[in-house]
């Protein structure tokens, strides 16, 4: 803990900094931000009254920095005395945190494997009797599953890796990762160099996160296909691991199209924080969190204009809707757009930037169901927006889970059962003369049991008809 005390006119006032987040000044608790450091003011928000700005003339004040007093000391004194134990945002947005947090962020990773210097040094471990999903998309085990006993769909978890690292709140034990401490992972790297005592044959893995009775796994495996099996073929993956609580374990599992025995030669899956989770007051939260109104879309198409930085765009559409973003020349880079759709999972939204412009590399984005998205304009590329964060809520269990039904000289309407209770989301291609597959505009019944459909196509046609 620091003290800073100001000193104006014979009385003195004592500014303590409080857990890296607050400092106390006059028997108050404020939040702190500095301004444009131009050697006049220290701006501090109260989160403890009515929030107002609080100043302090640091260039003809005197100030006693942990008992030491020093007479004309500027703002950028302040500045810098301050800075060696924060980072500060130089914005004046008022985020604060302390090298100590940054620190144990940066240092909170964690890697297990099976690594060798060589083939020779070491047998590989092999999963003997594997019985194959049956299917190439080796599609994952539902969630959640019991710890034992459950149904994991030609899955096996792989229970020979090793500690290779572990660093902060991170442990490794029983070929797992244990979670410390609350927050937000990602993956730094996850591969995996294997081989199958079959031909012909697609591997994969998932990650599986243990919560206490239960199993929960990825919504879908990486996975690559290899035709010798005696090859070893390598399998990469990464991505966030996000709301991960404590004492959750972080396991990986392996899977086969087809019956086999699995050997794995090499791997290394690795596992970082990326954020902890807080427990905020309610003074807290009012104080760090901006205010966003809600602004309600009806239409189909929704154009984005920049105020809209602030808001959060309601998408109210019955239809397939389209976003149309701004010109990135009209965009800082700190305005954030923010959209959800939480009103039918049946929908597709296709967000289009402006004439010549990209998102995440395309010159379009469909977003699919109901969800959350937000988008920026990318720091490193100027002519391209960014996503910064999506999410997908699912109404049933099987939806994020995709399926492909493939016909051949189909003559008429197609009929399909695919039993999910709901809309899927659907996409259709027909094959053509030269036998190129382009997606087809056709009228789509949905039964009223929603657990099956009739594509009406004219004709004899072959294709395939992928649903979420």
């Amino acid at each position: 803990m620091a003290t800073f005390e100001f000193t104006k006119k014979s009385k003195s006032s004592v500014c303590s900094i409080n857990d890296g987040y607050f400092f106390t000044f006059s028997n108050e608790l404020y939040y702190l931000s500095i301004g444009a450091l131009d050697d006049k003011v220290l701006i501090a928000m109260s989160i403890t009254q009515v929030q107002h700005n609080f100043k302090i003339n640091v260039d003809t004040d005197l100030i006693t920095i942990d008992g030491v007093t020093f007479a004309g000391t500027t703002a950028q004194d302040l500045y810098d005395s301050l800075e060696s134990l924060f980072f500060l945002d130089e914005n004046g947005c008022g985020d604060l945190m302390t090298k100590t947090e940054y620190n144990e962020i940066a240092n909170t990773y964690a890697a297990l494997g099976y690594t060798q210097k060589d083939s020779l040094s070491g047998l590989p471990i092999v999963i003997t009797g594997l019985v194959g999903t049956g299917d190439k998309y080796l599609t994952p085990p539902d969630s959640p599953q019991p710890l034992t006993g459950g149904d994991y769909k030609g899955y096996e978890k792989i229970t020979g890796f090793v500690q290779i690292e572990a660093s902060g709140s991170l442990a490794i034990s029983n070929a797992d990762i244990i979670i410390g401490e609350a927050g937000n992972y990602f993956t730094s790297h996850a591969w995996i160099d294997a081989s199958s005592s079959v031909n012909t044959n697609t591997l994969g893995f998932v990650f599986s996160i243990e919560r206490g009775t239960d199993i929960f796994f990825s919504d879908r495996p990486v996975g690559t296909r290899g035709f010798n099996g005696n090859n070893r073929t390598n399998v990469s993956a990464g991505g966030f691991l996000n709301d991960l609580q404590e004492g959750d374990k972080i396991g990986a599992w392996v899977a086969s199209e087809a019956d086999a025995d699995i050997s794995i030669y090499d791997c290394n899956i690795g596992l970082n924080l990326r954020s902890k989770t807080y427990e905020y007051s309610v003074e807290q939260y009012i104080c760090e969190q901006p205010l966003m109104n809600d602004e309600d879309f009806n239409s189909e198409t929704i154009n984005v204009e920049t105020h809209h930085k602030d808001k959060m765009i309601n998408i109210l559409s019955t239809n397939n809707y389209s976003v149309v973003l701004p010109k990135l020349s009209d965009v800082h880079f700190t305005d954030i757009f923010r959209f959800k759709n939480l009103k039918d999972s049946s929908l597709i939204g296709t967000f289009v930037p402006f004439s010549g412009e990209l998102i995440e590399g395309n010159s379009s984005f469909d977003f699919f169901g109901r969800g959350t998205l937000s988008i920026r304009k990318s720091i490193n590329n100027g002519l391209k927006w960014s996503i910064i964060e999506i999410s997908n809520l699912f109404d049933h269990s099987n939806q994020g889970k995709t399926t492909e039904v493939i016909f051949e000289n189909h003559d008429g309407a197609y009929s399909l059962t695919h039993n999910r209770g709901y809309k899927p989301i659907m996409q259709v291609y027909v094959s053509d003369e030269s036998g190129e597959f382009s997606e087809a505009d056709v009228d789509v019944d949905h039964n009223a049991d929603l657990n099956s459909l009739i594509v009406n196509l004219e004709g004899v046609n072959s294709g395939f008809i992928r649903y979420i």
